[in-house]
């Protein structure tokens, strides 16, 4: 695994933006993460006041989160679809609590760009990015949905899930009449050797 280093002051600045979320880390403080993205890989240690450091690669860490290079970007645009395709090995406990504080955890951009171009101009800023991801989010939902409509009507390369039932469906009844067919035969053959 190549070494990456994650950008730790944006993480923890984030975490000092959401209280509930830096608590619920706080109650794990010492506590290894594995964060294993192949190729890279990188742990973290929570501290006692729920922000995390940099920890060197040697441990296996009480909890790993693998999760595939191209899960990634959905990050961006469907955390709790991305959420759902991270595996999870390790304490349960700590998996729960990581989980909750990325929930939780949200970047207030507005108040960090108030301090810089001020309050009316970060809130116009805040409302145009919050309407360009909601755009960009509906757009991949849309797309997503068209490309799947393509595949199973227009150009039928894949099944849909009802038809797929309705296959599975038929060939357990036609494996159930093999068998009866199977055991009648068996029956006639004994009955004939009788």
């Amino acid at each position: 695994m190549s070494p990456i280093d994650p950008p730790l002051d944006f993480v923890n600045h984030v975490l000092a933006q959401s209280p509930a979320a830096r608590m619920r880390l706080a109650t794990h403080a010492g506590a290894v993460l594995r964060i294993d993205a192949a190729p890279f890989a990188f742990n973290l240690r929570v501290a006692a006041d729920g922000s995390v450091a940099r920890e060197p690669d040697g441990s296996p860490g009480d909890l790993v989160l693998r999760i595939a290079p191209s899960s990634l970007p959905l990050f961006l645009t469907d955390a709790s679809a991305a959420r759902k395709s991270v595996r999870i090995e390790g304490d349960a406990g700590l998996a729960a609590s990581v989980d909750a504080a990325l929930r939780e955890a949200r970047w207030d951009i507005e108040e960090d760009l108030s301090r810089v171009i001020g309050d009316v101009a970060a809130h116009h800023v805040g409302r145009t990015a919050h309407a360009l991801a909601h755009w960009a989010a509906q757009t991949a939902r849309s797309l997503g949905t068209s490309t799947a409509s393509f595949l199973t009507d227009e150009e039928p390369l894949l099944a849909r899930r009802d038809e797929v039932e309705r296959l599975r469906d038929d060939i357990a009844r036609a494996r159930d009449d093999v068998e009866r067919l199977e055991k009648r035969i068996a029956a006639l053959c004994i009955e004939e050797r009788s």
